[in-house]
């Protein structure tokens, strides 16, 4: 019986809890991506993997701070089913995110094994679609 009671009083908050995890997804890809170049003796000769990696970071954490925030009623409300206003919020907020981990993997940091510079039009093109 005090398991039916503890299941009505906890409020199930299933949409922040999953889009506070893809934030943290992204930003463990930020620090792999960190020591992708540090690994290298002439780190710091990689000054746009750098800056890149410093952009992401700042894009993802004053995002993550303003998603947390939100005084939108939109975004405090939890998903309930799938055939909803909220979980259509839900699903913009996950490719806000997946928008966010494209920035950071096609980014300014140059791989072991690739034979061409990443371009800063990259860049450009991700944090305009993030901002539309």
């Amino acid at each position: 019986m005090a398991d039916k009671s503890y299941q009505a009083e906890r409020k199930p908050e299933y949409k922040h809890e999953f889009v506070a995890l893809m934030f943290a997804v992204a930003m463990a890809e930020i620090g792999l991506q960190a020591a992708t170049i540090v690994k290298r003796e002439d780190y710091w000769h990689d000054a746009s993997g750098i800056t890149h990696l410093i952009l992401a970071f700042a894009l993802v954490a004053t995002s993550w701070v303003g998603w947390c925030k939100t005084l939108s009623p939109g975004g405090r409300d939890d998903v309930r089913q799938v055939f909803e206003r909220e979980f259509l919020i839900l699903m913009l907020d996950v490719l806000l995110v997946i928008a966010y981990l494209i920035l950071i993997r096609t980014g300014g940091v140059i791989e072991a094994n690739q034979t061409e510079l990443p371009l800063a039009k990259n860049d450009g093109f991700w944090i305009a679609a993030i901002f539309l």
